[in-house]
């Protein structure tokens, strides 16, 4: 197993990462906060949406899921650390978020208007139910792994309540950083890019260890399988930010087309082609040949892709508009994420090398390992 190796790697880069937050703190005149905003929101996705994919995986019972398994329940756990990664957030609230100023609030008839939703204490109420939920899913995940009857009968439900909880948090983080803006489509957005990029981690996580007692599992169909499965969200993400464009694109109204003008005027443009063609366009017509599928290898490299574009996507989600109206790189947007996602990946290959990689403990692994 390569674990001692990423955690060197991890290691390196959270100490990096530090550093270089720390003088972009102190030393420059760049608010870190919108840097760690997406640098959380990195590591909340993978955490979060390992929940999503162990439910899923619940409900049915898929090689797949018997490969990935552990590597989601190892990143589920984290969910604690994620919570104390949220705290600097709250810290920073009054600098990422226009709602927070009571002068702004009196000045502006619609923020008077979505006062009763948007107030500091209600956000962090919410904030605290997400978690509870998130944290209690995934402690039943891993608690019941071996008693897949008691989990398929909250698998279902347990989905729906993570979507709801995930979209509201989307919402709540994200979308009310330009609170004048709103799209219904806009936490299914986020619910679809967890789940693409929580695939995409776990399949570069079987990479690593395929040479361990998963080996007994690994084959081409099922490695054809993972790659299926990450076809299809790449086809959805691309589905749901197509959905969304097109009925602002029709709609033409002002307070709609603003967040698409955001980014694409001011140096946007190229991160929102490059967004097109690297996380829909170029994984598409790759994943649609067979052969990319069932190599695992392969497979592990798109993923990888994926996994780094969607730091970029958060990027773009994040930044355009009232945080930073004009396109550059600042020493915080590259070092709050090697901090956060190297603090992340020394806690996740702790916990993932505390417990076999093949669950055995689960009845309806016999059947899958007979298979043909």
């Amino acid at each position: 197993m390569n674990l001692g190796r990423v955690r060197i790697v991890a290691g390196g880069a959270a100490a990096l990462g530090l550093v270089g937050t720390l003088i972009s703190a102190f030393a420059t005149d760049t608010s870190i906060w919108p840097s760690y905003l997406v640098a959380f929101l990195f590591c909340w996705g993978i955490a979060s949406g390992s929940v999503a994919l162990l439910l899923l995986h619940q409900l049915t019972a898929g090689g797949w899921g018997f490969l990935i398994q552990r590597p989601l329940e190892a990143a589920a756990k984290t969910l604690p650390l994620v919570l104390l990664m949220f705290v600097p957030v709250l810290i920073g609230m009054h600098d990422l978020y226009h709602w927070t100023h009571a002068e702004a609030v009196a000045a502006d008839p619609l923020l008077q208007h979505k006062a009763a939703y948007l107030n500091t204490p209600f956000f962090i109420g919410r904030a605290a139910l997400y978690f509870v939920v998130w944290m209690a899913l995934a402690f039943a995940l891993v608690k019941w792994s071996g008693r897949p009857s008691k989990l398929q009968k909250i698998a279902g439900i347990g989905l729906v309540i993570w979507v709801v909880t995930t979209t509201f948090a989307a919402f709540d983080w994200a979308m009310s950083l330009d609170p004048h803006w709103f799209s219904t489509i806009y936490g299914l957005i986020f619910v679809v890019g967890q789940a693409l990029g929580t695939l995409a981690f776990a399949i570069a996580v079987l990479f690593l260890v395929r040479g361990t007692d998963i080996a007994e599992l690994l084959n081409t169909k099922r490695t054809h399988d993972l790659g299926k499965l990450l076809f299809a969200f790449v086809m959805l993400w691309g589905y749901v930010n197509l959905s969304q464009f097109i009925i602002i694109w029709y709609g033409n109204l002002p307070e709609e087309i603003v967040w698409y003008v955001h980014r694409t005027e001011h140096g946007y443009q190229p991160i929102t082609v490059g967004l097109v063609f690297l996380q829909f366009v170029i994984p598409f017509f790759v994943l649609l040949s067979r052969r990319p599928k069932r190599r695992l290898g392969v497979l592990a490299i798109i993923a990888l892709g994926i996994l780094f574009v969607r730091l970029v996507d958060l990027f773009w989600m994040v930044m355009p508009g009232a945080l930073r109206p004009e396109a550059g790189l600042a020493l915080a947007d590259v070092a709050a994420p090697m901090m956060l996602a190297g603090i992340w990946l020394l806690a996740f290959t702790f916990l993932l090398g505390r417990r076999p990689l093949l669950n055995r403990e689960d009845p309806r692994l016999e059947e899958v390992l007979h298979a043909h």
